[in-house]
C-alpha cells in the first residue's frame, strides 16, 4: 500500500484544478482575443502548465536586477516547455523611459 506524500497530493489537486480551468476556458478562446492569467511568484505546476499552453507570454518586471533575473528565469522556462511562445515585456515602476529601455536591453542581451 502506497501513501502519497502531502506535496504529491497537492500536486495532483493542482493538476485536477488546472484541467478544470482549461476546460472552462476553452469556449472563451474563440470569444476573446486575449485571456490574461496573472501568476504570483514561484514556478509551480500551474505556472509551468500555463507556460506550456500559452501562445503569448507578457512578462512584467521592475527595472532592478532582481526583478529582471526573475523574469529571465520565467522566460527561459517558458522556452523550455513551449519553444514557439511569443514573449513581450513591460518594465514596471521605472523612474524614467531611459531606465526602462536600459532594463530591456539588459534583459534582451542576457
Amino acid at each position: 500500500h502506497l501513501v502519497a506524500h502531502a506535496h504529491d497530493v497537492a500536486d495532483l489537486q493542482a493538476r485536477r484544478d488546472l484541467e478544470r480551468l482549461f476546460r472552462a476556458l476553452r469556449p472563451a478562446e474563440d470569444a476573446f482575443d486575449l485571456i490574461v492569467i496573472d501568476h504570483g511568484a514561484g514556478m509551480g505546476y500551474g505556472t509551468v502548465a500555463h507556460l506550456a499552453a500559452t501562445s503569448t507570454l507578457l512578462l512584467v518586471s521592475s527595472h532592478e536586477v532582481t526583478g529582471l533575473s526573475d523574469a529571465y528565469a520565467i522566460y527561459k522556462r517558458a522556452l523550455m516547455v513551449n519553444p514557439h511562445v511569443r514573449v513581450g515585456m513591460v518594465v514596471n515602476r521605472a523612474p524614467t523611459v531611459d531606465v526602462a529601455e536600459a532594463a530591456w536591453e539588459r534583459f534582451r542581451s542576457a
